[in-house]
């Protein structure tokens, strides 16, 4: 797993969320959020990681560490 896919596997559970949920608030294929939510998809696009973030209703400074 890495520091990435950590982060959004913390912000899911935050919000009592699975990947299957996350993918469809965020438009995303589930396959595609479940490889970078489990780290499987090493280099995943800063879209892709954007679309999870956001559409689960967090932010990118929530995600490393800027808010708060």
């Amino acid at each position: 797993m890495t520091d990435l896919s950590r982060r959004l596997q913390r912000l899911l559970d935050d919000r009592g969320l699975s990947i299957s949920e996350a993918a469809r608030m965020a438009g995303l294929e589930k396959q595609r959020a479940w490889l970078v939510v489990t780290g499987r998809n090493d280099n995943p696009t800063w879209k892709t990681i954007t679309k999870l973030v956001e559409g689960v209703g967090g932010s990118m400074g929530e995600m490393f560490g800027e808010d708060g």
